[in-house]
């Protein structure tokens, strides 16, 4: 029937600006267990380290990077001189010296560093720590330098190496690869201008191979739930299923025929009206925009599915 509604897109919304909002500059900040020049901090320390590496890096135009990001940034502590000052009760008070690194986790490539002396002064050594810390300023133009260094060499390395990238994402995806293919992709950022439109063509392209396991899958689940709930609930769970099954994809006449069927049950057994943002004809821009939302979350999804320990490599 030339009136049945084709599809779903469930999340449309969501991928008007899709470029703009995939592929950000991201650092991730780690504190190593194990610090190069063996200092031990407590746990504490180590998350008022992270929170401060995050503002900064917020400060300066990085996104929060997701977990076992490529780009971070980490810490070396040092101490310099402790001392315990007589007085009710005790105070200790630390000379810190703390180097603060960008870097490539994967290549080791150490892209900008700055050392910063701070003292700290408290009740306890984690006080003390925590003082010092405190005092950090990440206004000041040695840390405005490091950020920004940092920032330009990580695009001037994308920017340089595009060709390599995409070459070896490419035969990633020859060799059935193509989740670690588009994870690659995923990590071009938007600032690499010619380099990320190149990724997104890429990620297509990638994606489109994968399209049909993606369409029976979650075809599949979406079915799944439609028999054992048959209702606008039921139908309401569906929707993440449904919003990735696109006009391209082998299933999506099925897909067209079960959200007709579906509408027309709720309508006659519940009397209510099963509401969407309805896409009506095959628009290649929104396809593609689609596509590559869809790629970024492949993509994502196999960078979370890696080991979670993350090693400190000897810089």
């Amino acid at each position: 029937m030339k009136n049945i509604i084709i599809l779903i897109f469930v999340f449309i919304s969501l991928t008007i600006n899709a470029q703009e909002n995939l592929n950000t500059l991201t650092l991730t900040p780690i504190v190593f267990d194990e610090n190069s020049n063996h200092e031990q901090v407590s746990e504490s320390v180590k998350n008022l380290l992270k929170n401060k590496m995050r503002q900064v890096a917020s400060k300066y135009g990085f996104s929060s990077g997701i977990l076992k990001d490529k780009h971070i940034m980490f810490p070396d502590i040092q101490v310099i001189t402790k001392d315990v000052i007589p007085s009710a009760p005790p105070m200790i008070s630390l000379n810190v010296e703390i180097t603060f690194y960008i870097a490539d986790y994967d290549t080791r490539m150490i892209y900008a560093s700055e050392i910063f002396e701070v003292k700290g002064v408290g009740d306890s050594e984690t006080k003390a720590y925590n003082n010092a810390i405190s005092k950090i300023d990440s206004n000041n133009q040695s840390f405005r330098s490091f950020m920004e260094n940092g920032k330009q060499k990580i695009i001037n390395y994308y920017n340089t190496q595009c060709d390599v990238i995409l070459n070896t994402a490419r035969t990633k995806s020859q060799i059935g690869e193509e989740d670690l293919a588009l994870s690659m992709l995923t990590r071009i950022p938007n600032d690499c201008d010619v380099c990320f439109n190149k990724s997104l063509d890429l990620s297509v392209e990638i994606y489109k191979k994968i399209e049909e396991k993606i369409c029976n899958e979650n075809f599949s689940k979406a079915q799944s739930v439609w028999v054992t709930n048959k209702s606008y609930e039921g139908a309401m769970r569906m929707e993440p299923y449904l919003s990735k099954i696109l006009p391209t994809s082998p299933c999506y006449n099925d897909t067209a025929k079960l959200i007709f069927e579906m509408t027309k049950f709720i309508k006659e057994k519940e009397g209510r009206e099963w509401n969407y943002n309805v896409k009506k004809e095959k628009d290649e821009y929104e396809i593609r925009k689609m596509q590559i939302k869809l790629a970024h979350e492949v993509a994502i999804e196999k960078i979370r599915n890696q080991p979670e320990v993350i090693y400190r490599y000897w810089w």
